[in-house]
């Protein structure tokens, strides 16, 4: 049975096909008429909860929020929390979303969902390119990504054109794509985690890096995540150099052993508190963005004018429209000093 396609959501405003999207070659449970008042209740316990880790310590805040209403979790998602995105703006449409239950990572029936297929596909015919090198960043709990402080330092210094901002999810998602669905709603089960699946996790995620490469033809892979004892990085970077050992691609891992090997001797801590350290402050050690600077030649003293600002999709206005006045402050001060520049 085909859809009634109609105008206003028609997949194929974003997705290059040549055939008709039916509810058998989708492959999965749509038109749900999920409201909003579910989606941002859904987005308010992710942000209270956070992911199943098995060691996770809640602050006290969080614990009194564990006794919130469903209606004081909805107001807060409303008032305090990223926008949703317009229904008419969504790469996909609401009305070919999944259950957002499916997208939580905890098996490998959420991680092969035909919704990854879709999105991938999103990505590759809407991603705008700038850069010739990648910058893959480490996941984050909170989602958006976009809105996470882990990656205020390594935006702006996207906005400002010395890479491409990707960030390790399971599906390899540009940060500007990171307010939509279905990449906004995904989460990983940090409790239901077996070897097994972070080995999937890996491959997934290789193969995703090896796709996007080839597509949009990066010259460089630069990778921004823990290393040391992250299993999970330090595999990854030994598969993308091993596959790309006898190519122009260039692999390049901030946190290499000289990096850790500084940062261990600048401190005065035991293994395990540096590689606690590592695990989990890896995006504001000194060591770490000394070097990640150096391999993009970073110019603390250029000055970019927002209106030239890196965005990975055509309609700026809308991520300036989500992200409110966060990103005001990186805005030069002196009108002059853009002049200054040129």
């Amino acid at each position: 049975m085909s859809i009634n396609v109609k105008p206003k959501d028609d997949l194929r405003k974003y997705i290059k096909v040549s055939l008709p999207l039916t509810d058998e070659n989708l492959g999965y449970e749509h038109r749900l008429n999920i409201p909003d008042d579910y989606i941002y209740y859904m987005m308010g316990k992710k942000v209270f909860f956070g992911a199943e880790a098995p060691k996770l310590i809640k602050s006290k805040k969080r614990q009194e929020q564990a006794n919130w209403t469903k209606e004081q979790i909805i107001e807060h998602a409303k008032t305090d929390l990223m926008p949703l995105v317009p229904d008419d703006k969504e790469f996909i449409p609401r009305d070919y979303w999944c259950k957002l239950e499916d997208l939580y990572g905890s098996n490998l029936n959420n991680e092969s969902h035909p919704i990854w297929q879709l999105s991938h596909r999103v990505i590759k015919d809407n991603y705008i390119k700038h850069s010739d090198t990648l910058l893959l960043q480490a996941c984050g709990n909170y989602k958006p990504y976009i809105d996470n402080a882990i990656y205020q330092y390594t935006l702006k210094k996207y906005r400002e054109g010395y890479f491409d901002l990707f960030v390790s999810s399971w599906e390899l998602v540009p940060i500007d794509f990171s307010p939509f669905f279905p990449w906004r709603y995904y989460d990983w089960s940090h409790a239901k985690e077996t070897p097994f699946m972070t080995d999937c996790c890996i491959s997934h995620e290789f193969r995703n890096i090896c796709d996007f490469v080839e597509y949009f033809d990066y010259k460089r892979i630069i990778i921004f995540a823990p290393g040391g004892e992250d299993h999970f990085y330090v595999e990854l970077n030994r598969r993308l150099q091993h596959h790309f050992k006898n190519s122009e691609v260039k692999v390049e891992m901030v946190w290499d052993d000289a990096t850790i090997k500084e940062f261990k001797d600048s401190m005065e801590c035991t293994d395990g508190q540096c590689n606690w350290a590592l695990k989990v402050r890896y995006n504001n050690l000194k060591p770490g963005r000394d070097r990640l600077e150096k391999l993009i030649n970073y110019d603390p003293n250029k000055v970019v004018d927002p209106k030239d600002w890196n965005y990975g999709i055509a309609d700026k206005e809308l991520i300036q429209y989500l992200r409110g006045t966060k990103e005001d402050g990186w805005k030069p001060k002196q009108k002059n000093k853009i002049e200054e520049n040129k």
